[in-house]
C-alpha cells in the first residue's frame, strides 16, 4: 500500500513538471502568435534539421564539465546550492524512473526555449540589441529559477549561453535540444546519485571530520 501511495506521488510530481514546463510554451506561443514571430520555423527549421540536432548535442558537451564542477565543487555558495537542489530533486524525482526524467527535460526544454528564446528573446532583440536583448532575457531566465543569489546568477549564465546559440543559428532547436540533454544528465546524476568510482557525489565533509 505505501509503495502504491509512493508511486502514485512519483507520477504526479513528473506529471506536474511536466504540465508546469509546457504551460511556458504555451505562454510562449500565445506570445509569439500575436506578434507574428516565426516561432514554427525557430523550432523546426526544416532546410537545416540535421544540423540544428548536431549543433544541440555538440553545444551539450561543453555543459557537462561545468556539471561535474558544481557537483564536486566545495566553495560554500556553491555546495549550498548544491544541498538546496539536491534536496528539491531527490524529493520530487528521487523515486523517478529514466523516462520520467526524460519526459521532464524535454518538457522544460521545449517548454522553456519556446517562451525565453523563441518568444522574449525576438522581442527584446528588436526592442534593444542583440547583446541587450540575449542579456536581458537570460536575467528573466535567471530570475524564474532564482532559488538563491547563485542560482540566479549560474542560470542566467546558462541563459545566456542557450540565448547566444539561438541567436546564432537562427533556430532555437539546437538551444532545445542541449536544454533538454542537459536537464537530463543533471537530473539522472542528482535523483540516481550517480558519481565518479561510484562515491557520494553531494556529501561535504566538516572541517572537524577532515581534520580527523
Amino acid at each position: 500500500m505505501m509503495h502504491d501511495h509512493q508511486e502514485a506521488s512519483k507520477r504526479s510530481f513528473a506529471a506536474v513538471a511536466v504540465a508546469f514546463e509546457l504551460s511556458l510554451g504555451a505562454a510562449g506561443a500565445a506570445v509569439a502568435w500575436g506578434l507574428n514571430l516565426p516561432l514554427v520555423a525557430a523550432i523546426w527549421p526544416v532546410p537545416a534539421l540535421s544540423v540544428a540536432v548536431v549543433w544541440g548535442v555538440s553545444a551539450t558537451l561543453p555543459m557537462i564539465p561545468v556539471l561535474v564542477g558544481m557537483l564536486f565543487c566545495q566553495w560554500r555558495p556553491i555546495a549550498w546550492l548544491r544541498r538546496l537542489v539536491t534536496r528539491f530533486v531527490r524529493q520530487g524525482f528521487g523515486r523517478a524512473s529514466l523516462w520520467q526524467l526524460a519526459l521532464v527535460s524535454v518538457a522544460a526544454g521545449l517548454g522553456e526555449e519556446i517562451l525565453f528564446r523563441g518568444a522574449l528573446q525576438p522581442i527584446a532583440v528588436a526592442a534593444t540589441s542583440p547583446v541587450v536583448g540575449v542579456v536581458i532575457v537570460s536575467l528573466l531566465f535567471g530570475l524564474v529559477h532564482a532559488a538563491s543569489w547563485s542560482y540566479f546568477w549560474l542560470a542566467s549564465l546558462v541563459g545566456a549561453y542557450f540565448g547566444v546559440l539561438a541567436y546564432w543559428r537562427g533556430e532555437i532547436l539546437s538551444a532545445a535540444i542541449a536544454h533538454a540533454l542537459y536537464d537530463f544528465i543533471a537530473l539522472t546524476c542528482i535523483a540516481k546519485g550517480y558519481g565518479v568510482r561510484h562515491r557520494p557525489l553531494f556529501t561535504i565533509r566538516s572541517r572537524s571530520s577532515a581534520e580527523r
